[in-house]
């Protein structure tokens, strides 16, 4: 649901876009496997913070099934950064290296938009990685919306205890970490080569080919799913809360917008609107009740 929700509403700037598909093609030239780590630190309350050698285990593990690795790192917390770039010298990698503070959200003296901005790039940059470990976090839950292929290509190491030792949890384990999962193989339109290609296109440094009208019938097909009631709910508030010109003000805002159909000033289309087609819909900003992880990247 979440993911189709995403690709239907969710469009990021092209600015962003090219950021991300940048620094991606860089490191894709260094290696054929990019593994994701969201380690999220300083501020996070709601659930407890993962002890950094859980992480660390896989980390290892991956490392040596995938010589040569790179390790796409998002975090908040610098030390958690400075903690990794030590332990893997050379292989670690990100977009930026984390904050010296203890609530990065709260905390007046980062400028906003730059927090903001930064927090977006990393959900787009783990969203385009080969695997992903991850916590409970919005900012990594965004990245498998994004990118729907990583629903079976990613572990939730918040799971500890029972429900790590469930039969259900160790079913997900994938070979690489002695585990018994093997993910199904991509398809031609899901690789990350064509992930990569469509990034380049759509930030506008790379002209459209024939690889990606393939890339857009994939879309297509997941934007024509079977909507489910409670997701259609959530487009209707999304509609509605768009209608009443409440536009969600803080900093992701200014780098992520959602489409919403056009409406007259008290909800009901115009003629010229009408006339104009389903088509003719501006980029519209986030609004602020819509309860949905992007207003927290």
């Amino acid at each position: 649901m979440g993911a189709r929700l995403v690709h239907r509403w969710v469009r990021v700037k092209a600015d962003v876009l090219g950021d991300v598909a940048a620094l991606l093609a860089e490191w894709r030239g260094r290696s054929n496997h990019l593994l994701g780590v969201h380690l999220r630190g300083t501020d996070k309350v709601t659930h407890p913070k993962i002890p950094l050698e859980k992480f660390v285990r896989y980390i290892d593990l991956y490392m040596t099934a995938h010589p040569g690795a790179l390790i796409v790192l998002a975090t908040d917390d610098a030390s958690y950064h400075a903690q990794l770039t030590a332990r893997y010298p050379g292989n670690v990698v990100g977009a930026s290296s984390g904050y010296n503070t203890r609530n990065v959200v709260r905390d007046r003296t980062i400028n906003g938009y730059a927090k903001g901005r930064s927090g977006l790039v990393d959900a787009l940059l783990l969203a385009h990685t080969d695997f992903l470990l991850k916590g409970t976090s919005s900012l990594a839950e965004f990245s498998l919306w994004y990118n729907p292929s990583l629903i079976e290509r990613h572990l939730d190491l918040q799971i500890c205890c029972e429900g790590e030792r469930s039969p259900a949890y160790q079913a997900l384990i994938p070979r690489w970490a002695n585990g018994e999962y093997e993910p199904p193989p991509l398809p031609p339109t899901e690789t990350p080569e064509a992930k990569l290609l469509a990034l380049q296109v759509a930030a506008g440094v790379a002209p459209p080919s024939a690889s990606d009208s393939s890339a857009s019938d994939a879309k297509g097909d997941l934007e024509g799913a079977r909507l489910p009631p409670a997701a259609k709910r959530l487009e209707a508030a999304v509609i509605a809360a768009s209608a009443r010109r409440s536009v969600f003000g803080s900093v992701s805002g200014d780098n992520v917008s959602i489409s919403r159909r056009r409406r007259g000033r008290r909800g009901r289309r115009s003629e010229r609107e009408a006339a104009a087609g389903e088509n003719a819909v501006p980029a519209w900003p986030l609004p602020a009740h819509v309860p949905s992880a992007v207003q927290r990247l």
